[in-house]
């Protein structure tokens, strides 16, 4: 089991896979600085949330094991990260399989096309590029194809991108709550449980009740763990 702790939290959140973390800040400028933090560290290194091994207390880089969904009125599936993965997904599995034939093939063929061009162009001209896997991919321009017609539907739709193409051990959620209805709150809770994902909802506002499974940090506008 692992742990996440926070500079500016006493209590330490314990990651089951089964309990969801609920973080509820009142003050906004402490609400603001924890989802920029957030936001930095899902992508790069930085000082703020620290996760840790249980029982080693080994650190381990947050961005490599994490992601965090902020807008969801702009949700970008096919965003530059989104890509990348893809491509890297994709590399991996064409060096891993007959495929890897395939793409010696296809290069040869695109070098010989390419040499054909240079042969009657009437400028002196070479190619000093091989062709790369990554070339490939790129003129393929490979998509995610989205479908959804809830709020609730795109979440889990992005979860279940997400966790395929990237080893994710925690998500981070800011104000999902304000678009989602209790009952779809359960739903998304029971399907994080059954693929053992980690969620951390961070909240700017108390919400009515405390559903099951979650365990609340109350901060109130004078940046006071208060019971809730």
């Amino acid at each position: 089991m692992r742990q996440l702790a926070y500079t500016h939290i006493d209590k330490i959140m314990k990651l089951d896979g089964i309990t969801k973390h609920l973080i509820v800040i009142e003050n906004p400028h402490e609400f603001y600085n924890v989802v920029n933090t957030l936001n930095t560290q899902t992508s790069s290194s930085c000082e703020g949330f620290v996760l840790t091994e249980n029982d080693t207390m080994k650190e381990i880089q947050l961005s490599k094991e994490s992601d965090i969904l902020i807008d969801y009125f702009n949700m970008e599936f096919n965003s530059k990260k989104i890509q990348n993965l893809i491509n890297s997904k994709a590399i991996q599995l064409i060096n891993n399989s007959e495929l890897r034939v395939d793409f010696a093939e296809s290069a040869k063929q695109i070098t010989k096309f390419i040499d054909s061009v240079i042969s009657r162009l009437e400028i002196r001209t070479i190619s000093e590029k091989e062709i790369e896997l990554i070339d490939i991919l790129k003129l393929g321009n490979l998509k995610i194809l989205e479908w959804y017609s809830t709020p609730l539907e795109m979440i889990v739709n992005y979860i279940n991108i997400i966790t395929k193409l990237k080893r994710i051990d925690i998500l981070f959620l800011v104000n999902v709550k304000q678009i989602l209805t209790e009952e779809e709150m359960l739903q998304l809770y029971k399907h994080c449980s059954y693929i053992k994902l980690n969620l951390v909802l961070i909240e700017s506002k108390v919400p009515v009740r405390k559903l099951e499974d979650e365990e609340v940090i109350h901060i109130d506008d004078d940046l006071c763990e208060v019971d809730y």
